[in-house]
């Protein structure tokens, strides 16, 4: 059996009075992807934003290879080796594709080791070194998110928290992004992933979680959720 990386135990929080999420408990164990599918507006963001220690935990615990994140500045549970990829281009505009994955690696002294995650990055993307000179603010859509994923691999992580990869990106580009997902998988990266579109869940993901209004509704394998189209009908409109 697999040891636990992260485990959420009846984890409720929101902004000011308002709750977002309630009672959510799950437990990711080394090297598996979990996906989090569900309406949007319903949680799954502030879900990723609580474990970063953005949202504050109102109760519940939030547990990383055995201690405590809850209650912790977004630095401290980064320190511990939580990578966080947001949805959306949240790049530095201003400086280089290179110094943009610098930034990544903020936290590792050793040059030598930056070097050695840099040249894994433009292995996995080789379009970002043929361009690492270039402003990030020129690149497209597709490419701001192949950048935020490379800043998230310029750190050492003990778990990946991926938030939307897919939003708002052409389809030939989804599959770029998610053939680099399946490579992070096949490393044996623990992940936890949050989608809008189900099925790129089902097809990627081990375990999947169904969150509406804030509550897990549903959890099971991926293949179960294939066979029960209810399920899909009933919160994600088919």
């Amino acid at each position: 059996m697999r040891d636990d990386v992260l485990k959420l135990d009846g984890l409720s929080a929101g902004y000011g009075k308002v709750l977002v999420l309630r009672d959510i408990s799950f437990r990711v164990s080394e090297g598996s992807v979990v996906g989090i599918i569900g309406p949007n507006g319903h949680g799954k963001t502030t879900l990723l934003n609580t474990i970063c220690g953005f949202v504050s935990a109102s109760s519940g615990t939030i547990e990383l290879d055995g201690g405590h994140l809850t209650g912790l500045a977004p630095h401290q549970v980064a320190a511990r080796g939580v990578v966080h990829i947001p949805q959306g281009d949240l790049i530095f505009p201003d400086l280089s594709i290179y110094e943009n994955l610098l930034m990544g690696a903020y936290l590792e002294p050793d040059g030598a080791v930056q070097a050695r995650r840099l040249a894994s990055v433009f292995a996995m993307f080789p379009k970002l070194e043929e361009r690492q000179a270039q402003m990030a603010s020129t690149l497209s859509g597709g490419e701001r998110r192949m950048l935020g994923i490379g800043r998230g691999l310029m750190r050492e992580s003990r778990i990946m928290l991926i938030d939307e990869p897919s939003l708002g990106l052409a389809p030939i580009v989804v599959e770029q992004i998610y053939d680099t997902l399946k490579e992070l998988k096949s490393q044996g990266r623990t992940i936890v992933l949050v989608e809008e579109n189900p099925s790129r869940v089902v097809d990627f993901a081990d375990e999947i979680f169904l969150i509406d209004n804030g509550e897990i509704v549903w959890s099971g394998q991926a293949s179960e959720m294939e066979e029960n189209e209810n399920i899909l009908e009933t919160y994600l409109g088919g």
